[in-house]
Formats: C-alpha cells, sequence, structure tokens
C-alpha cells in the first residue's frame, strides 16, 4: 500500500495516495556534518514541487540538496542554490 500524504492547510485538509517513488542510486560521499540536512532535502523538495516537476524529480533534488549539506562543515552547504539543483 502506498504511504498516505497530507497537506494542511488553515482551513483545508486533503489527503490522497501516491505510489512509492522508486529509489535513485545513492551518492558517494563523505559526511562531514548532518545538521541541516533535513532542511535542505525538504526545501529544495518543497521548491520543485512547487515548480511543478513531479515528485520523483523534486525528491531527487532533495537528496541531491542534502547530500551537499552532508559535506560541508556549514548546517547548510553555502554553494546550495537553485541553479546548482536545476538540472537534477
Amino acid at each position: 500500500m502506498a504511504p498516505a500524504v497530507d497537506f494542511l492547510t488553515s482551513s483545508l485538509s486533503l489527503s490522497f495516495l501516491l505510489p512509492p517513488p522508486p529509489l535513485p542510486p545513492p551518492f558517494p560521499l563523505q559526511i562531514l556534518n548532518t545538521n541541516g540536512a533535513g532542511d535542505s532535502f525538504v526545501g529544495t523538495t518543497a521548491a520543485a514541487i512547487v515548480e511543478g516537476h513531479p515528485i520523483e524529480r523534486a525528491i531527487k533534488r532533495g537528496l541531491f540538496a542534502a547530500k551537499l549539506s552532508v559535506q560541508s562543515d556549514a548546517a547548510v552547504a553555502p554553494d546550495l542554490c537553485a541553479d546548482l539543483v536545476r538540472f537534477i
């Protein structure tokens, strides 16, 4: 069974089922700091969804952003920007 996804707003709650996305191949990486990886993932994934990209592409972009963040000493990779993930 596919996981339920909830979208909540101040006046509306919609729930629907999405098929699980295919797992992308793992990125090779060296982990320096995990602070901010979740924020990078969620922010980049949400931005891609708002831009109208399919959920699979949005998740790939989010994973790439999280990868950059865990390889940085900073909480969020300083070089992380929309142009960097645009081609993912």
